[in-house]
């Protein structure tokens, strides 16, 4: 049984509030599917207990579809990139926020890297941590994988510019 998702509710669960889940519907293309686990942004806490909040963006390519999850820990990140005909863990990035080289004044970001031999899933992994570390000032943790078999330069193109297009949204 769930407590009402009210903040403040301090009463006992109940068998009539069941947990359940709720999708959005649209009728935009390519929308980007949002899921928040716990509160919304506006509560931070529920009955005086954190939570956590998670938020994914399921996109659809022309030749296959990837999902993003992000799950924020503290002020920290925790991502997963999945997609294609098999999704796996071809690498896992950890990213940490830093003075830029070039200008002290803006963040940029180190990033560790450990790679499965063989898959090129870094490329967008480091992408989207370096990109959270220097937005949020963050410790950014993203591992995932996306494989097609013989996938083309032009879908590698389209999904590169796909995830660069989501994370300057977000």
């Amino acid at each position: 049984f769930a407590m009402p998702e009210f903040p403040g509710y301090t009463g006992p669960a109940s068998s009539d509030c069941w947990l359940i889940k709720v999708k959005a519907v649209t009728h935009r293309k390519n929308p980007i599917m949002q899921t928040c686990i716990g509160p919304s942004e506006e509560h931070v806490s529920m009955a005086g207990i954190q939570t956590l909040e998670r938020i994914e963006y399921k996109i659809k390519l022309s030749f296959a579809e990837y999902i993003i999850f992000v799950m924020k820990i503290g002020k920290d990140f925790n991502i997963v990139f999945s997609g294609g005909e098999r999704e796996h863990i071809g690498c896992t990035v950890l990213s940490l926020p830093r003075p830029s080289l070039s200008d002290e004044k803006k963040l940029s970001a180190t990033s560790s890297v450990i790679n499965i031999i063989g898959h090129k899933d870094e490329y967008i992994c480091r992408y989207i941590g370096e990109s959270f570390a220097k937005k949020y000032n963050s410790v950014v943790v993203c591992s995932g994988g996306f494989h097609i078999d013989n996938i083309s330069k032009k879908q590698i193109e389209e999904l590169k510019n796909s995830v660069r297009e989501l994370i300057e949204k977000i």
